[in-house]
């Protein structure tokens, strides 16, 4: 049963965050699934069990890598810059349930900032790096 919850939880993060900020890019035959939202967002039960501080200045960033469309292991990191140009590092941790793997980050940001974020995914099949850029704006 806490195997299932679990579960629930990882894909509910990775949902929730898709649909709210979400997106994807492809690179041939690896896709590259992110989103940024803020930590608020994700239940509480869901944050406890994945280490995540929910605060109104935290946001969270959720990567997933496939391949062929299954989930592959990558190096992630990443790097957020507010339009000060201040640098906030990225370190994800590997959350792994199933044949699920995802990626997730949680960072302290000003309560309402607008970061420009650059994740660098390097997929275990490809051995390929990979740049993803996009922008968010987070308001309190």
């Amino acid at each position: 049963m806490r195997i299932i919850a679990k579960i629930t939880g990882c894909l509910a993060i990775f949902l929730l965050a898709t649909e709210v900020t979400g997106g994807e890019e492809k690179f041939g035959d690896v896709i590259v699934h992110f989103a940024s939202v803020p930590s608020l967002l994700i239940p509480a039960d869901v944050a406890e069990a994945h280490g995540i501080v929910r605060s109104r200045n935290r946001i969270v960033t959720n990567v997933a890598v496939h391949h062929h469309g299954g989930a592959v292991a990558a190096s992630v990191n990443g790097l957020a810059t507010n339009l000060l140009h201040q640098q906030i590092q990225l370190e994800f941790a590997e959350v792994r349930e199933g044949k699920a793997i995802y990626y997730v980050a949680s960072n302290v940001i000003a309560q309402s900032e607008r970061l420009s974020i650059e994740l660098y995914v390097t997929p275990q099949p490809t051995g390929e790096a990979l740049v993803v850029r996009y922008h968010r704006r987070f308001l309190e």
